[in-house]
């Protein structure tokens, strides 16, 4: 395999960052190196990571700390986050993944190993929830894709698994920096405007940290949808989703649980407020 850059970026990430560490040293394999990029914690990330680092020489982990990386000094701090480290990654291929997953131990070897072909310029990886008390078992039940029913042709990865060229991030100018969110779903449709070819890699699994609350998931709802309407995507999911909140037939052909019901209905209502203000916005 040729080698590979995993990157990430964090700001603040203390309560979760030692599980996510661990589950990388926990894969099968691992990358030629891990560059890191820090927006300017204030809660010890960085230090943690230094330890982690120091005691895991053989994971190549790189620490850089960029304040600019933050929402004092630009709307998408995510975004900006991962194209630094890109930029300072050392190797043609690049896998990225995000600090609140825990990722299953063979990630990194399903997100890289179809690189073994030259006609594959992006793996996108797969994400199931990480489940740890009722609602996020609702949020998972509402909101979370079924592999079941995906198309692998048209699936769209989100940057928390994803494996791409690092001459396809050059080709579309890196990842947008507009907005806080829907930073990855614009960079996944200018890769593919710009021809860039794209393979479905199911068994590349993270496990991501879904909303635990209704307040937390509304307010993240409410961030995807202002960033999509700002960014001006997704404008078919949006008429669907206004269609969905006059008439909740389709919701309830979808048989799910009461429970889960609710927390869809909520979210689509919380996503399409952000859309609106994203629009306005623009």
């Amino acid at each position: 395999m040729p080698d590979f850059s995993l990157i990430a970026t964090v700001f603040n990430e203390s309560a979760n960052l030692s599980r996510f560490l661990e589950s990388y040293a926990n894969q099968t394999l691992h990358a030629a190196e891990f560059v890191i990029v820090d927006g300017g914690s204030s809660d010890g990330t960085p230090d943690l990571i230094r330890q982690f680092a120091a005691a895991h020489p053989a994971l190549h982990i790189r620490l850089i700390i960029d304040p600019t990386c933050s929402r004092k000094f630009t709307a998408g701090p995510i975004a900006r986050g991962r194209n630094v480290a890109i930029e300072a990654a050392r190797y043609d291929l690049i896998a990225a993944t995000d600090a609140g997953c825990l990722l299953h131990e063979a990630w990194f070897a399903e997100i890289s190993a179809p690189f073994s072909r030259p006609d594959v310029d992006v793996v996108a990886g797969w994400y199931e929830a990480n489940i740890v008390n009722r609602f996020s078992a609702a949020f998972a039940e509402a909101a979370m894709p079924r592999l079941a029913r995906v198309n692998p042709d048209t699936f769209m990865p989100s940057s928390r698994s994803i494996a791409f060229r690092k001459e396809c991030w050059r080709k579309v100018g890196g990842y947008p920096t507009a907005t806080l969110t829907g930073e990855d779903t614009k960079f996944n449709l200018m890769l593919k405007e710009a021809g860039c070819r794209f393979i479905f890699a199911p068994r590349a699994i993270v496990y991501w940290d879904c909303p635990r609350s209704y307040e937390e998931m509304f307010t993240k709802q409410y961030r995807y949808g202002k960033g999509d309407g700002t960014l001006g995507i997704n404008k078919v999911a949006f008429l669907k989703n206004t269609v969905h909140l006059l008439f909740p037939m389709k919701l309830v052909l979808d048989r799910l649980s009461p429970r889960a019901f609710a927390v869809k209905y909520s979210l689509i209502f919380a996503n399409h407020v952000g859309y609106v203000a994203g629009v306005l916005k623009r």
